[in-house]
């Protein structure tokens, strides 16, 4: 079976991104949500499965990554203000993991915004 990818902005997102932030995208797919939150001033870091989504992305993004984010074993920049999960947990098998997993790369006292369906 085919997996589906959505092409479209979260604005319910997009409303509670600022400017001047570092922000983890994780499961960016082509950037188009991660472009937006550039757009307002925004350092962002996309992370997706897809080469060939990570492929565009990268010309949007400021930085692209491919990775497993059900992984342990992650590497990525430290100290980001947000890390967005739109539209990603609900196809994990453990999201409480890999949320405790994201949050040493949070800042103290950040935000992360989570999307589900």
């Amino acid at each position: 079976m085919e997996e589906k990818h959505y092409y479209d902005v979260n604005l319910c997102i997009l409303k509670h991104i600022a400017s001047g932030m570092r922000i983890l995208d994780v499961g960016c797919g082509t950037g188009l949500l991660g472009y937006e939150m550039k757009k307002k001033g925004n350092f962002v870091c996309g992370l997706d499965t897809s080469k060939k989504e990570l492929g565009i992305a990268s010309k949007k993004l400021d930085y692209v990554k491919e990775i497993d984010i059900s992984s342990d074993k992650i590497d990525l920049p430290k100290n980001v203000d947000v890390i967005v999960f739109s539209d990603v947990l609900e196809h994990l098998r453990e999201p409480l993991s890999c949320l405790k997993n994201f949050k040493k790369y949070l800042k103290p006292n950040r935000k992360v915004i989570i999307s589900v369906p």
